[in-house]
């Protein structure tokens, strides 16, 4: 299926036929880039194959009722493909002349035909849902209301890989917000694949990673360089502050680095040797290699860390769980061995094991 006069025609009509049958007014793009690698996409979960479909007419139809659908190709053999956006792919490498591509007119929203506008989702905003915003902060700005916000961030306004993460905002006179890249209570399942924990996963607002690929951009963006986590049990715990701090890419597996503790401080009774200055738990595992059950990158020649403790993480050449934040609560898991439990290095929680333990691991930017 060449692209010419007759292909040219056939969109022009059927953009008409699109916008009389009250669907998304659409924008037939004639260029292959615009959702080229399809290859890359699928092996990333961004594109989707439906089977039996018409034309191009019909294969857009899937896409309309899909706010999560940004646009749709159909190919010479009469596939239809429904992508997502993809922040891990920046620019095209393999190009295909021989497919047409839509994008939808809203492109992140359904199309009202009553209000004849766009109903945007997922934080984007606009006449066609196009953008979105810098930094959690900018929530607070635009009215959001107290809690846990679901959204895409553009920081570097580059508009092209906008990425999901999960926004907590307290609006008012100390208005404060802060991006949540981990959140753990121990019972659910954090034994998940290596797309998982770079794209990102949720269960819901107290259980969900937000995705090495997201870690490492807002890592590069200023102000985002001090990572803060909270180890808690229901009457105490341990807050910590890491000083510039940055993830690498994927071409290095996300190590990471940071320049020291800028603050630690516990309250309650936490379970820590007396009159002890904590060290962070993430300091031994500077410059590894992040580490899944089915790509394992850890430093032992031996074994599967990530396989044997049953979480992704960063893990020494000795498997060690200097601190197991996406492990099984006690609570709920008690049949699992103590190296796969929610855990915390240096600390002791023999006499806590009755008490329910989480994580949270957030950036203020």
């Amino acid at each position: 299926m060449e692209i010419t006069a007759i292909a040219v025609i056939t969109l022009i009509i059927s953009t008409l036929l699109l916008k009389c049958s009250g669907m998304a007014t659409s924008i037939f793009n004639l260029e292959s880039s615009v959702f080229c690698d399809l290859s890359d996409r699928i092996d990333l979960e961004c594109s989707t194959e439906v089977t039996d479909v018409r034309n191009l007419v019909h294969c857009a139809s899937f896409c309309d009722s899909d706010a999560s659908c940004i646009g749709v190709s159909f190919d010479k053999n009469r596939r239809c493909f429904l992508h997502q956006e993809c922040p891990m792919i920046s620019g095209c490498t393999v190009e295909d002349s021989s497919t047409l591509s839509m994008t939808k007119y809203c492109k992140h929203g359904t199309w009202n035909a009553t209000s004849s506008s766009c109903v945007c989702v997922d934080g984007f905003w606009g006449d066609n849902c196009s953008q979105c915003y810098a930094g959690c902060h900018d929530l607070i700005g635009a009215g959001y209301s107290q809690g846990h916000h679901r959204v895409y961030l553009d920081p570097e306004h580059y508009g092209m890989n906008p990425f999901l993460v999960q926004c907590y905002v307290s609006p008012g006179a100390s208005s404060y917000s802060s991006v949540q890249l981990l959140k753990n209570q121990g019972f659910e399942n954090f034994n998940r694949t290596w797309l998982d924990y770079v794209k990102g996963f949720y269960y819901d607002t107290d259980n969900m990673w937000t995705g090495l690929h997201a870690w490492h951009q807002l890592s590069k963006v200023g102000g985002c360089n001090k990572l803060n986590y909270l180890f808690a049990l229901e009457t105490s715990g341990l807050f910590q502050t890491l000083d510039n701090f940055k993830l690498e890419g994927r071409e290095t597996k996300y190590k990471f680095s940071f320049d020291g503790v800028f603050q630690s401080q516990t309250y309650g009774v936490f379970p820590l040797p007396p009159n002890s200055s904590y060290d962070s738990c993430f300091d031994p595992l500077q410059n590894f290699r992040f580490s899944t059950w089915d790509s394992d990158h850890d430093e032992s020649s031996d074994e599967n860390c990530a396989a044997r403790t049953g979480s992704g993480w960063w893990f020494s050449s000795t498997c060690d769980n200097y601190c197991n934040f996406p492990g099984y609560g006690f609570q709920f898991w008690g049949d699992k061995p103590d190296y796969q439990l929610l855990s915390l290095s240096g600390a002791n929680f023999s006499e806590f094991s009755s008490q329910n333990a989480h994580v949270a691991v957030f950036l203020h930017c």
